[in-house]
């Protein structure tokens, strides 16, 4: 695959190569999922919640659901239910670490995780992160 910089990409007005945008390919390759777009909404509790993280997983969108008021076992739990992949925010607190130890205790199992380390100056995030106590390639995953 060619990768391409600022430096490599010149935009001419009114100049196209293409027909329609319906022609170009937007989509990304992320692990075994080829999402629509190369896009991610925040993982903030204002921008995301349950029935919108179901919408883009249904329809081949990234997301990553936020961690704040949120039973991240039981939410993984539905969106197997669903049939639909699962993508959560994790902190980096014993708290977070516990609940993905549990995800993998019980066999439902996460296809994303995203660490977020918010005021990553402070004492309680200082020790970094450290891996769940099981693999997550050998939690359960959704095969496309």
């Amino acid at each position: 695959m060619e990768i391409f910089d600022y430096d490599n990409i010149l935009l001419l007005p009114r100049k196209c190569r293409v027909d329609s945008r319906a022609e170009c390919d937007a989509s990304v390759e992320f692990g075994p999922r080829r999402f629509l777009l190369p896009v991610v909404p925040a993982n903030m509790k204002t921008v995301i919640d349950e029935p919108i993280s179901e919408f883009l997983a249904r329809e081949g969108y990234f997301y990553v659901m936020h961690r704040f008021d949120l039973d991240g076992v039981a939410y993984a739990r539905r969106m197997r239910e669903l049939g639909l992949f699962v993508s959560l925010s994790s902190g980096v607190k014993p708290a977070d670490f516990a609940m993905i130890d549990q995800l993998a205790a019980e066999g439902v199992g996460a296809d994303y995780i995203t660490p977020t380390a918010f005021g990553a100056r402070s004492s309680t995030s200082s020790s970094g992160c450290r891996r769940p106590s099981s693999s997550p390639a050998t939690w359960p995953r959704r095969r496309p």
